[in-house]
This record gives C-alpha cells, structure tokens and sequence, in this order.
C-alpha cells in the first residue's frame, strides 16, 4: 500500500494481497487491540510510538495516516531482487526487514504474555492444573507402591505361617527369628518398613516407564514439598545394593538388610520348606 503500483511488478505480486492495518499483526496489536484493552493491561513501555520508531530506525519508512510504509525506492530495489535474484542490494534489504519484523513480532507477543491480565490469568489456573495433574500422576505411583508392599509384606506375612510372602508360599520357604522361633508381629512389621525403603526406586522408575518422556519432568519434581524423585530413586537404588552386598556376610545367615534389622532368618530354599 501507499506505493503506485505502476512503478512495480505486477506478475511478482499477482497472488499476493495488500498488506492492511488490520492483517498487520503488530500493528494491530498496538494500534487497536492494546488500545481498547488498556484497562486490562499492566503497564508497559511497549506501545504504537515504540513499534513505529523501532521499524524506522534505519529503514526508510514514511508513515501515512498512522500506518508505515515503504518509501517507493526501497520497494522498487525490493521489487527488483524478486525479478533478479542477483541484485543483492535488494535482498539484503528484504532479508533485514523481514529479521526486524519477526523480532518485532516476538516483542508483541512477549508484551501480551507478561501485561494482558486475562492471558495471564489463564496462563497461571493452566499451569497450577498442569502441577495438580502431575501431582496425582505421582500420587497414584506412590499409593499403588504402598497398598502392593503393604498386602505382600505385611498383611500376607502376618496371616501366613511363619511370616511368609506369596513368594516364600511359591518357593517353600519362610521365616525364623534368631532364636528359632516363628517371626513376632514387630518383626515382620520392621521388616516391613525396611523394604520398603529399599524398594522405594519402584514408583519412580515405574513413571519413567508409563510416562517416558514426561515421567523424566515427574521425577525433577519434589515429593510431598520435600524433595525429588529422583533423589528418592537413587538413594533407595543404593539401600537396596547395600542390602544385596550385606546378605553375603555373615555367611552363616546370609541376612539381607530388612532381615537384619528384624531379627529374622530365611530358611528353606533348595530343599524346600516344610511348615
């Protein structure tokens, strides 16, 4: 617009439309949108006076009713490097108009994100839901792991004979304390408790592997406001080595870590169990 359109090619431009206020996203953010918003607004220095000196610092622009426009010799060299790609004044000029207008753009944008109260207002209940929804992902991981350890380690072993485990009912074998007798309620609650620090890494690795990329995001994330899962996975990681590395001493009992702090001996094993 503003330019004779004799002076230019018109095969070049045959599919392309004018260029107006309203098409013009930046110029329409600033001279229209933000102007019959303001009250919505923060207050910024961005404003139409910003984005019509920004675009004329060093590119010939004359504006007319309150919209830029390329001075006829500029437009002509632009003109002439669509029809001669080997006219690099012309080119150069277009590249650099183009570069300032995206950084313009993105300014804009920029602008709106950080100053329209409604945007950010939505920006900010999206987010908080997006936390809350990570919440459960890893509240679900961690109440599964709790509700699975307490069944299997607890509820079984105390109702079973000898404080055995539906793995210890499959493979016949059990539990004894020291003495040699049958395993007393804190016992198998101690032992309890201890495995499940010791396969604390469970829910953790179970979000990378349900979530994969994201499950990566969960694992930064702090546990109950403590701290995050991924120090929990490699904290635990390392009981549970520690536990493996102690069941070879003494070698007489072999006792894994949750055995020696509970007091119990695992017996049966080859040969089988007989309770």
């Amino acid at each position: 617009g503003g330019i004779p359109e004799e002076n230019l090619s018109k095969s070049t431009y045959s599919g392309y439309k004018p260029v107006t206020e309203d098409e013009d996203c930046c110029y329409f953010y600033y001279a229209s949108f933000k102007v019959e918003h303001q009250a919505l607004f923060s207050p910024s220095d961005k404003s139409l006076s910003t984005y019509l000196a920004s675009l004329k610092e060093g590119h010939p622009f004359f504006v007319d009713e309150g919209y830029p426009y390329l001075n006829l010799d500029v437009a002509s060299k632009i003109d002439e490097s669509y029809r001669n790609p080997g006219f690099v004044e012309g080119r150069d000029i277009r590249e650099e108009l183009i570069s300032t207008y995206k950084t313009l753009l993105l300014d804009a944008i920029k602008d709106f994100e950080s100053t329209y109260q409604p945007y950010i207002a939505s920006k900010n209940a999206y987010e908080q839901a997006y936390r809350d929804l990570l919440g459960i992902k890893i509240a679900e991981a961690f109440i599964g792991y709790l509700v699975s350890t307490l069944i299997l380690y607890l509820l079984v072993p105390l109702f079973a004979k000898d404080g055995r485990t539906i793995g210890n009912l499959f493979f016949k074998s059990a539990y004894r304390s020291v003495s040699g007798k049958e395993p007393a309620f804190w016992q198998i609650t101690m032992r309890f408790l201890i495995l499940l620090l010791e396969f604390a890494e469970t829910p953790p690795l179970a979000l990378l592997l349900v979530y994969g990329g994201e499950g990566v995001h969960l694992l930064s994330l702090p546990l109950f406001g403590m701290f995050p899962c991924f120090s929990l996975l490699i904290h635990s990681s390392l009981v549970l080595l520690l536990s493996y590395l102690l069941s070879f001493f003494p070698r007489g009992r072999k006792q894994t870590l949750a055995e020696m702090g509970s007091g119990l001996i695992h017996i049966g094993g080859r040969k089988g169990y007989e309770g």
